[in-house]
């Protein structure tokens, strides 16, 4: 053994650092042929200001095996996948895979496991003691002492033969190692039975939307596992405008072409005996083929697909589509994005520095789509120093794919209703309940039509990998949505609308539904009343949704003082942290007065486990602590009119202050409202819609940067969350609760009116002062 070599290569990802470490010290008190075993850990075999990638590849070719820590975090890691790809495939061409690759597996299963072969019987759970760690390494010793040389000095067979000719390599095209192991995992699904199970023949189906990467899938495949096929490699590209009879006889005609080149005895064989011909050819040489067929046409049928296929163990074929079907024929290998580091390397050199958080939102914004990817690098380098990362992103949202959008336009009105209503909701899974709620709100089916109609559509929509199934979720990729036609988006935004704000008052609402609500509150042309309804559910959600104010309310109800003391709490500890950044002077303030917050809601968690005299003295201490911090961020965050106040004020910041008080000073909130005169419902509705114009405005400038003083944004969200957010989602919801139950019964029936008028009137004398500070800070006087 050369000095420079190494029985052990060991691999992991950092999180199993420790467990390395010991497996490391274990593997080193061990001998081989009376020496310790040398082992490679990239930690302490790699030096200072050395390559990774060359000493790692170094690392590999001088190791007689590799062995990997494989944990779930093991195959999200890029440099174990090199390193476990690279190793797979140098044993694999001395077909020495199950000597040289060892694998310890530290999870419960094996389905994290990529290639299929290395989920067989033989890997090791990790051993849990000293004892147990020799007996490992003395086994792994046994194993090293048995092979000839390291992984580099594998035998290399002659190189398998192309047809119709290899391809030049994509120098541009990232490696996607947990695709390329799921691709030979299915190809080899049926040679490991006992822990894959699979069609004997061994077929992947690679699917995905155009550009998703699938024709560079199956090139890469076959480049870098072509050791495994010394039969050859061969290649089939269908025209995709053809189907039937027609795609058929290309085919056949093209599998003459290559047997006349490949030496394959086909002369004189009739076209229903042409492939079987050719599985006996390559069961005589019991060498195994790679078998490419690329780009199955849309809508070809299982019977024709069945007829590109060799009968023969011994031929593994790779087909790709746009459909996710065929799983009946081979295992399916569904392509998705990439992740965020793989498209951050299709845009290397595309942008500078400190714009990294841009680069990453550009590839989430385009899903991590391969070609859309591409393209942006392509385009942003050309374009480099003339459009910035921001522009682009603004100039992509509103760009649609033609091929795509074509294939959109052929939909019909049921799958449409689904992209649609899809378009308008937040990039979160979408419940199929939402989604079959919105669809009957917008056409006006019944439960039974719904289903009838959508199931139908979901299945097409899948099947054509415009949308994943999720469990009880789809999820739709962002260039599906880009290219939705405009007339499958009519009336949409209101069905969706509605459906969320009726899934979002059920008792536990799902984290996706709360996301789509969030992301409807902020469009434009959203309905008024349902922008009323969510605003205000997702108020008192959350006010109502942490631990301490839950158990309360189970246990003493809404009313109880301890329960509204907690809600009380909690808004206050909302309103700080909604706050935008304070100036030095008052960050120890509020600092103070948020742990005395913190103090109190304890206290009061407390209060629920004990009772008579002692919850009384309790509850009185804590309630003047809360009066008094209460009181004491009040008068700093909403003073009264006669406080001088000290604002920081640029020209940005008037224009904001001056569209807030126009927009405070025009509306019914700050308007008396008589005992005899119009109606509390307008009044509410005009409070809603004061808080989404304030919300938009702020969210549509740039933040005041504080200098000495009070920045407008900290007063228009104290006016929010003190104010608006509190009266609207004590009233709106009792309110609503009247009209639904009484539907044909006047306002001034409803109990609660008069005492919402009264309050009503206290908001709109205090949302004047803020209108007064507004019309300060905009220059506006009187």
């Amino acid at each position: 053994m050369g000095p420079d070599e190494y029985d052990v290569f060991l691999s992991y990802a950092g999180d199993d650092r420790e467990e390395a470490r010991a497996l490391e010290d274990a593997l080193r008190g061990a001998k081989v042929r009376g020496r310790p075993l040398r082992v490679f850990r990239d930690e302490r075999s790699i030096g200072h200001h050395e390559s990774i990638t060359r000493k790692i590849t170094e690392g590999v070719l001088r190791s007689a095996v590799l062995l990997a820590y494989y944990s779930r975090a093991y195959p999200t890691r890029p440099a174990c996948q090199l390193e476990l790809t690279f190793a797979f495939l140098l044993a694999q061409r001395s077909r020495t895979v199950r000597g040289r690759v060892l694998v310890v597996n530290p999870e419960d299963g094996s389905d994290h496991i990529e290639p299929v072969e290395l989920r067989d019987l033989k890997y090791r759970r990790p051993p849990a003691s000293e004892p147990e760690r020799r007996r490992f390494a003395e086994e792994v010793a046994e194993r090293v002492a048995a092979l000839s040389g390291p992984l580099g000095a594998a035998a290399s067979a002659e190189p398998p033969h192309w047809w119709p000719g290899e391809p030049l390599p994509d120098r541009e095209a990232v490696h996607r190692y947990a695709e390329l192991w799921r691709l030979h995992s299915a190809l080899h699904a049926g040679t490991s039975a006992l822990v894959a199970p699979g069609p004997r023949m061994g077929v992947a189906v690679v699917s995905g939307l155009p550009g998703s990467g699938k024709t560079t899938l199956a090139a890469q495949y076959a480049q870098e596992f072509a050791a495994a096929f010394p039969g050859g490699v061969h290649w089939f590209t269908l025209d995709p405008e053809k189907t039937g009879p027609d795609l058929l006889l290309d085919y056949r005609r093209l599998v003459r072409d290559m047997a006349v080149a490949t030496a394959i005895p086909l002369a004189g064989v009739p076209d229903d005996r042409l492939l079987p011909q050719v599985a006996a050819h390559f069961r005589g040489r019991a060498e195994p083929a790679l078998w490419i067929v690329d780009q199955l046409p849309a809508g070809i049928s299982d019977e024709t697909v069945r007829k590109l296929l060799i009968p023969s163990r011994y031929v593994r074929t790779i087909l790709t589509c746009q459909e996710d079907r065929f799983t009946d024929l081979g295992g399916p290998v569904r392509l998705g994005g990439l992740t965020e580091a793989e498209g951050l390397a299709l845009l290397r050199d595309a942008y500078g520095p400190g714009e990294e958080a841009e680069a990453a939102a550009l590839v989430r914004d385009l899903s991590g789509h391969p070609h859309d990817l591409r393209m942006a690098g392509a385009e942003l380098r050309t374009g480099r120093g003339m459009i910035s990362l921001t522009e682009y992103r603004h100039q992509v949202a509103g760009t649609a794919d033609s091929v795509l959008a074509d294939i959109l336009r052929e939909l019909d009105i049921p799958a449409w209703t689904v992209l649609g209503l899809a378009s308008f909701l937040a990039p979160a899974p979408l419940p199929r309940a939402l989604l079959s709620r919105a669809a009957a709100l917008l056409h006006g089916w019944s439960r039974q039509e719904t289903q009838e109609r959508l199931l139908p559509a979901l299945e097409s929509l899948t099947r054509r990998c415009l949308i994943a199934a999720a469990g009880e979720c789809v999820s739709v990729h962002a260039r599906v949505l880009r290219a939705v036609p405009e007339p499958a988006r009519r009336g949409c935004l209101p069905a969706a609308a509605r459906a969320v704000a009726e899934h979002l008052t059920a008792p536990e609402p799902g984290p996706e539904v709360v996301a789509h609500a969030r992301h409807l509150v902020t469009l434009e042309n959203l309905p008024a009343d349902v922008a009323e309804t969510l605003l205000s559910s997702l108020a008192a959600l959350d006010e109502r949704s942490s631990p301490l104010t839950a158990r309360l309310r189970e246990r003493h109800g809404d009313d109880d003082p301890r329960t509204r003391a907690a809600l009380l709490l909690v808004t206050v500890a909302d309103h700080i942290s909604a706050r935008t950044p304070l100036p030095r002077g008052r960050v120890v303030p509020m600092a103070a007065a948020a742990v005395a917050g913190l103090v109190a809601g304890l206290v009061i968690f407390e209060l629920t486990r004990i009772g008579g005299r002692g919850l009384s003295v309790a509850a009185g201490a804590v309630a003047g602590m809360a009066c008094v911090v209460v009181a004491r961020i009040r008068n700093r965050s909403s003073p009264p009119a006669e406080v001088k106040l000290t604002f920081v004020v640029d020209d940005e910041s008037r224009d904001v202050a001056w569209k807030l008080f126009v927009e405070i000073t025009t509306r019914v909130s700050t308007q008396p409202l008589n005992d005899d005169e119009g109606l509390t419902r307008e009044a509410l509705s005009s409070l809603y819609g004061l808080f989404a114009t304030v919300r938009d405005t702020l969210k549509a400038g740039r933040p005041s940067v504080p200098a000495g003083g009070r920045t407008v944004e900290q007063l228009a969200i104290t006016m929010l969350n003190q104010e608006l957010r509190p009266f609207l989602s004590k009233w709106h919801p009792r309110l609503r609760e009247f009209e639904q139950a009484h539907p044909d019964t006047p306002e001034p029936a409803w109990p609660g009116n008069a005492a919402c008028r009264v309050e009503l009137q206290q908001v709109q004398g205090r949302i004047q002062d803020y209108a007064k500070q507004f019309g300060e800070l905009a220059g506006v006087s009187g």
